[in-house]
């Protein structure tokens, strides 16, 4: 009925719901009754306590669709040569709406990240975002440098592809493609890229992440998504968040 989006931690430690916002899309979802015939985008917020320090939480998922970049370019020209210049402008102009959808939801998460996150407190932002970081839409949120993406901190010259059509078991191209905005997508979406990211804002000390990596990778030819996950280990102690605060 609705999407099955949640943020975890484990026991001891604990988490407390603090609110929702929708980014993007129409329609009615809640736990009892749904009615929507598009793709609705969700933000999570959750504060953890973990070993006496608090964490707020942050899981997005934004609008799934092609986004700028040397693929996308290079599809645009393979596809000149197969439709006239109208479909093609069809499906540039679709291709751009779905961008325009995502640098809305990003506008939304920016607000409702504004709007609830209190001065001094240590935060990440995770889940499927959709887009890349080459594709440009992510630079409102990480200017100033204010969000720092965990993995790419500890593994610079690393891809890090979490969408992965060439080698992940779950991933399905679609059937039929009925329009020039399909076809444009189904192009897009055979290339593997790196989508899904752990933000951590800068009250976490750059030196406090430790490690990074992508997990959840094919084992014996099985899956457990079509998405590829992130994990991300940080240095975490009371004792580190009080000389923080001072600083």
């Amino acid at each position: 009925m609705r999407e099955g989006q949640a943020i975890l931690v484990k026991n001891p430690w604990t988490i407390e719901a603090l609110g929702k916002k929708r980014l993007g899309g129409q329609g009615i979802a809640t736990n009892w009754f749904c009615l929507h015939f598009g793709e609705i985008t969700p933000s999570l917020l959750g504060r953890a306590i973990i070993y006496d320090k608090p964490l707020s939480i942050y899981n997005a998922h934004l609008h799934e669709g092609s986004f700028k970049g040397t693929e996308l370019e290079a599809m645009f020209k393979r596809l000149a040569q197969e439709m006239t210049t109208e479909k093609l402008e069809e499906a540039r102009k679709a291709i751009e709406k779905d961008i325009e959808r995502r640098k809305l939801e990003i506008a939304n998460l920016i607000k409702f990240v504004e709007e609830t996150l209190p001065p001094d407190m240590p935060a990440i932002i995770l889940g499927d975002f959709n887009t890349t970081f080459e594709s440009g839409e992510l630079k409102p949120l990480l200017a100033g440098g204010k969000w720092i993406d965990s993995f790419r901190s500890k593994n610079p010259h690393e891809q890090g592809v979490t969408w992965d059509p060439q080698h992940n078991p779950n991933y399905r191209p679609a059937e039929k493609v009925k329009d020039p905005h399909g076809t444009l997508h189904a192009y897009h979406g055979s290339h593997p890229y790196r989508i899904d990211f752990i933000l951590v804002n800068d009250r976490i000390p750059h030196d406090h992440i430790l490690k990074s990596r992508v997990v959840f990778t094919p084992m014996d030819g099985l899956s457990s998504s079509d998405h590829y996950g992130v994990l991300t280990t940080l240095k975490w102690s009371p004792r580190d968040y009080t000389l923080n605060q001072r600083r």
